[in-house]
């Protein structure tokens, strides 16, 4: 199996060069691990995380290992599989937002993780995000005590990205902007995926969007549905842009004429955001909110209320 290399290295923080507190490195290794497994299960199955027995091939993708310590900064090095090793059992999804496949199958689990930082960072393609693996990031806050301290994280490509605790605002802030999901019902055309044998889509309202079949049903189940207009009941996924980013399938029928009102794309629940929550997504720390709170609506939206309290 082809190991590939990656750095992770620690800047600023109160400890000597070419050291680390075990503590921290425990904490550090077991974030990018489930981030790095978050996102591949994404890519692969439509959501960073599910009930059961971890699939083989998302053990064996995410089986990092440690091979050394370098002073100067701190510099640990680290060696991960290649997915094309790793996931030679799985059924390869197709492209998917800007990812291409055959690309990620030269990397690693570490490489993908990388990349759904740079998606949290740069806000354009966020198509390997949700709302767990956004919180699963922020677990690495707890590496930046009193806010001092960054690390870069290297690709096995040499891309890198410097992670410090400003960042983790940026990353709260779009989990908050990520709708929850919902049950919902979807009328459209339901059709295999060019080159696989287990994924479907769905093309409902001008939108093609990826539909993943839950345990209530077999692929031999949705088989005989293929290129035919049918209703679909599961759960709808939003993306940053509280647009449907993928569909979990609980049942299949064939829709008839009184579907015909579920063509249109789900949207996500209204949301009144509290001011307590405002001041959240914010950050927003004061103590003077009570003096507002059971104030408003006033003329003032809740920006112009927050920035009166500093």
């Amino acid at each position: 199996m082809t190991k590939l290399k990656h750095t992770l290295k620690l800047e600023g923080f109160d400890m000597p060069n070419g050291t680390i507190p075990f503590d921290m490195l425990v904490e550090i290794a077991e974030a990018l691990k489930e981030v790095s497994g978050g996102a591949l299960r994404v890519l692969m199955e439509g959501h960073s995380t599910k009930k059961g027995k971890q699939p083989e091939w998302l053990q064996a993708s995410t089986a990092f290992e440690l091979t050394g310590l370098k002073p100067g900064s701190t510099v640990l090095e680290i060696n991960t599989p290649r997915l094309s090793d790793t996931l030679v059992s799985a059924q390869m999804p197709l492209p998917y937002g800007d990812i291409q496949i055959e690309n990620v199958s030269k990397g690693s689990a570490l490489d993908l993780g990388l990349m759904a930082f740079q998606q949290a960072f740069q806000g354009n393609d966020t198509s390997l995000l949700d709302k767990a693996l956004l919180r699963d990031m922020q677990r690495l806050k707890r590496v930046f005590k009193n806010n001092h301290g960054s690390f870069i994280l290297g690709g096995s490509d040499r891309s890198n990205i410097r992670l410090d605790a400003k960042r983790f605002t940026q990353i709260r802030k779009l989990e908050s902007a990520i709708a929850p999901s919902i049950t919902a019902r979807i009328t459209g055309k339901l059709e295999l995926m060019r080159h696989s044998n287990s994924s479907v889509q769905i093309i409902a309202d001008g939108q093609i969007i990826r539909a993943y079949l839950t345990d209530q049903l077999s692929f031999a189940d949705a088989k005989e549905f293929f290129g035919e207009e049918v209703t679909l009941d599961g759960i709808a996924h939003f993306d940053a842009k509280r647009k449907v980013s993928r569909f979990e399938v609980k049942t299949i029928r064939l829709a008839s004429a009184s579907d015909d009102y579920f063509r249109r794309m789900p949207e996500p629940l209204a949301q009144q955001l509290s001011m307590v929550q405002e001041a959240q997504i914010q950050g927003y720390s004061g103590t003077k909110l009570n003096k507002v709170i059971g104030k408003w609506p006033g003329t003032e939206n809740l920006s112009e209320l927050l920035a009166m309290l500093d």
